[in-house]
């Protein structure tokens, strides 16, 4: 994590070893929601190899992304407004 600006940048490791889709273990949740916690309501970008949504990338949709779900509940709950954009 970066927290030394005006918008605070989270890289989360969603890699699951030898697999296409991605995966969010215990850890990594706990650690990305003490990361969240931490900035209150500062602009925050997260990135992640796999993205918690279905957005037409083939590699979520034939592996899928396990704990994609609780990646978006936790997001959702911290912020209000979510904006994503996907090139």
């Amino acid at each position: 994590m970066i927290d030394d600006g005006p918008v605070r940048i989270i890289a989360l490791d969603s890699l699951s070893q030898g697999e296409a889709g991605g995966m969010i273990c215990d850890v990594r949740a706990a650690w990305l929601r003490d990361c969240l916690a931490q900035g209150g309501m500062r602009p925050t970008v997260i990135f992640m190899h796999h993205p918690p949504l279905k957005c037409g990338v083939p590699e979520t949709g034939e592996g899928g992304f396990a704990g994609a779900d609780m990646v978006m509940r936790m997001i959702l709950r911290r912020f209000s407004r979510l904006n994503h954009a996907a090139r």
